[in-house]
């Protein structure tokens, strides 16, 4: 017998097409609706990205504002050399006796506030924010001889033969030292008339020197060494209309040793000079040493040199930045900056020749400092601060507003305190 067809129900032919195209459709949907969500959820972190940026950029925009108030105490200047880091608009308003002020001189009086407001843009998304600070001063880690926070240390004895030192080394000059040293551990060695004070407070941070090589290293011109009259001389021509920044000059056979442990090793065994035109910034990212004395003079009338040394790897005084083997003589003022101890010694000392130290007008800013001056008898070092001299009335002006020495901000002596509730940000 053969088998019976199936029976067919009229209405059912295509039944199980018309499901799948209904299953492939309704996952077609889904799909689609997934992929709007996710590019909507992609648009949404993006907006969200950028108006993160655009406050970010908004709150360095209020600390650039800052600077540029504490550097150059003209309103106007928050506003200069725009757009910077997604800034469009910078504006600092002060009620003066005028009335409102933008562009004029900041009167740093407190109680007369600064309003400050910052707008960003970053791929569309707006930021404003504002907020007003309190003006006042801040003491300077410049305007003191000496600046340190790691302690201070006057030898009274030293090679060779262990020779008496006490009471060769005057200090003319206030000196801020935050440690918690025993000032009588070094202040019985110093020759008299002593400094005017000690400051035991607030805290003194260690320089910002790494940064500030860093930052300025790669567009540093290169110090040569020359004859000039005799002379072995380093010339740092950074001429009269700014402030130039300079490298250590090559190796140059024994007068300059290669020293893996040194930015410079300068091992000139006599007399030499370092000539300064203008405003000359020295960098040594691994710190400089020298093992005779240096006489530092300037060639263009107003001259000053600065020294910025991050610390050295030596085995002997591990973490020196700056060390004078052989003291110096500073004929202009002289800045000397370092994260590591700064040392002013008498070891070297070439027969016949000078044995005394000499800066008229210096301010020094380190970790921390030693000093040993010559044997008695054999000379002093006598290191001044003046009060009224260049490094205060024309200098350090010039280094501020050109962010040409590390923690610039409190080299100004301003400061601009935040009022509590005045901080608004706004997406407009």
């Amino acid at each position: 017998m053969n088998p019976r067809a199936p029976r067919r129900h009229p209405g059912q032919s295509g039944f199980v097409l018309i499901g799948v195209v209904i299953f492939v459709l309704a996952l077609t949907i889904i799909g689609l609706s997934l992929y709007s969500l996710s590019s909507y959820e992609a648009q949404f972190l993006q907006r969200s990205a950028d108006g993160e940026q655009a406050f970010q950029s908004a709150v360095g925009g209020i600390e650039r504002a800052k600077f540029a108030l504490c550097s150059t105490s003209r309103l106007k200047s928050v506003g200069e050399e725009l757009p910077r880091e997604n800034v469009t608009e910078a504006v600092a308003i002060q009620t003066q006796p005028g009335g409102l002020d933008s562009t004029g001189a900041v009167r740093w009086i407190p109680g007369e506030t600064v309003h400050l407001r910052v707008t960003t843009l970053v791929s569309g998304q707006r930021r404003t924010l504002e907020a007003d600070f309190d003006p006042g001063t801040a003491q300077s880690y410049y305007s003191q001889l000496v600046t340190v926070g790691g302690g201070i240390e006057v030898r009274r004895v030293g090679e060779p033969h262990a020779t008496h030192r006490e009471d060769t080394v005057l200090l003319g000059g206030t000196v801020w030292e935050s440690s918690t040293q025993d000032t009588n551990t070094w202040k019985p060695y110093l020759r008299y008339p002593e400094f005017t004070k000690i400051q035991k407070s607030p805290a003194v941070p260690v320089p910002n020197a790494g940064i500030f090589i860093a930052q300025n290293y790669a567009t540093a011109g290169t110090a040569l060494l020359q004859d000039v009259g005799g002379f072995d001389t380093f010339q740092l021509p950074a001429g009269g209309g700014g402030v130039g920044y300079f490298r250590a000059p090559l190796p140059d056979g024994e007068k300059i040793v290669y020293d893996p442990d040194y930015s410079m090793h300068c091992a000139i065994e006599h007399l030499f000079r370092v000539d300064v035109q203008g405003i000359a910034v020295w960098l040594f990212p691994r710190g400089v040493l020298f093992e005779y004395s240096p006489i530092i003079r300037g060639t263009g009338g107003d001259d000053c040199l600065v020294i910025v040394a991050g610390q050295s790897a030596g085995a002997s005084e591990g973490g020196a930045g700056i060390w004078f083997l052989g003291g110096f003589d500073a004929q202009i003022p002289v800045i000397l900056v370092s994260d590591g101890k700064v040392l002013i010694w008498h070891y070297n000392n070439f027969e016949g020749g000078e044995s005394d130290t000499r800066a008229g007008d210096m301010a020094l800013f380190a970790q921390s400092l030693s000093l040993m001056g010559p044997t008695q008898g054999q000379g002093t070092v006598e290191l001044y601060r003046q009060p009224d001299g260049p490094l205060n009335s024309y200098f350090l002006d010039r280094l501020v507003g050109e962010s040409a020495l590390p923690d610039v901000g409190s080299g100004s002596g301003h400061r601009l305190t935040l009022l509590t509730g005045s901080w608004r940000v706004t997406g407009r």
